[in-house]
C-alpha cells in the first residue's frame, strides 16, 4: 500500500460550549495537544467520539477487537497508523458530553483511558471489563 495516499483523520474535541467550564478546556487542551503529537510523532491515537477513516483502510486494518471493553479506539488508531498518516485536524471540532468528566471527574476519567490504553498496547486487552455508560 502507498502510505502516502492513505490517510485517517482525528477531529479535535470538545464540550458542548453551553456546558463548558475552565476545567473542561484545560483539560481538553491538553488531550487534543496530546492527540495530536501522538498522531504527528509516534503511534496512532484516537478517542471514541469520531473517527474518520476510509471504508477500504478500516476494513483492511481488521475494524475494531469487539472484545476488547475499552481502549478499542486506541487499539484502532494503533493499526491505522502501520498503515499511513494519521492527520490531526483542530479545525474539525466534535462536542461531546461532559457526563463522564462531572460524574467522575477528570483525574479518574484520564487514569481510567490511560491504564487502558497501556495494557492495550502491551497486552492485547483492556483491564476495564465493561465500560459503564454515564447517563
Amino acid at each position: 500500500m502507498d502510505k502516502m495516499i492513505l490517510q485517517q483523520l482525528h477531529a479535535a474535541i470538545e464540550v458542548f460550549p453551553e456546558e463548558l467550564k475552565l476545567a473542561d478546556k484545560l483539560f481538553h487542551s491538553f488531550y487534543n495537544n496530546y492527540v495530536a503529537i501522538l498522531n504527528k510523532f509516534f503511534l496512532g491515537m484516537g478517542r471514541g467520539e469520531c473517527h474518520i477513516v476510509r471504508k477500504e483502510i478500516f476494513n483492511l486494518s481488521g475494524g475494531y477487537d469487539e472484545k476488547l471493553a475499552a481502549g478499542e479506539d486506541f487499539d484502532l488508531y494503533k493499526r491505522l497508523r502501520r498503515s499511513g498518516r494519521i492527520k490531526f485536524r483542530k479545525d474539525i471540532v466534535v462536542y461531546e458530553s461532559p457526563r463522564r468528566y462531572r460524574k467522575f471527574g477528570y483525574a479518574r476519567v484520564f487514569w481510567d483511558w490511560t491504564i487502558n490504553s497501556i495494557s492495550v498496547f502491551l497486552f492485547k486487552r483492556s483491564i476495564s471489563t465493561k465500560w459503564e455508560a454515564v447517563r
